[in-house]
């Protein structure tokens, strides 16, 4: 009888849950916020241009890193629904990823005879570190309001995934150097979320 007592004591005090909105819902809420912020954050400093536009490479560029930001916005919310996603089909989020390195490696190694201004932002890779954390903190907490599963490559997935938008804005704020872009802009990615998974990692045991 006390046990029953306590039971219902419990019950009482309980709240129904709201469920989250669907996936795709949360990914368009938490893209608009992002691109917004990212081009006043961008385009305050200097103007966004499309003199690259013509380039096939730059396009190809652009395209892959457009599919990495949906496919990846998408699957990092997809995956806070438990049973919706194995790990295996997880992974196959970070494809476009790769395709867009392998881009970058083609570029380097085969560049085109397009004519490349090596002139750059002054402050790009601040800034694209800056609203890169920035994406990624609002990625997290809309997370967090779900379940966190195969927390490793969701983690990594939401830091790769946040650090799209201002990479794409900047392809057309920027140079388009090859060197410049591994060093500036995607260099400063791998090393946000190579520290930033260890370091939520190391958190996360310690609660």
């Amino acid at each position: 009888m006390n046990d029953n007592k306590l039971i219902n004591s419990l019950v009482d005090d309980l709240k129904p849950i709201k469920p989250l909105p669907a996936p795709w819902i949360r990914t368009l809420v938490w893209m608009g916020s992002q691109i917004i912020i990212s081009v006043v954050a961008i385009y305050l400093s200097s103007p966004i241009q499309l003199k690259y536009i013509s380039n096939i490479q730059f396009l190809l560029q652009v395209i892959v890193a457009n599919i990495a930001l949906l496919v990846g916005g998408y699957l990092v919310f997809a995956n806070s629904i438990p049973g919706l996603l194995s790990e295996k089909k997880n992974l196959i989020s970070f494809i476009p990823f790769l395709l867009l390195f392998l881009l970058l490696g083609i570029n380097y190694f085969f560049p085109t005879n397009f004519p490349v201004e090596e002139h750059h932002r002054p402050h790009c890779l601040l800034e694209l570190s800056i609203l890169m954390v920035i994406g990624f903190a609002q990625n997290y907490y809309m997370l967090k309001k779900g379940f966190i599963a195969f927390e490793r490559s969701m983690l990594t997935l939401s830091f790769l995934t946040s650090a799209m938008i201002p990479i794409i804005i900047l392809y057309f704020a920027c140079s388009f150097s090859t060197e410049h872009l591994l060093v500036s802009h995607y260099l400063p990615v791998a090393v946000i979320t190579g520290v930033g998974v260890l370091f939520l990692k190391f958190k996360n045991k310690k609660m």
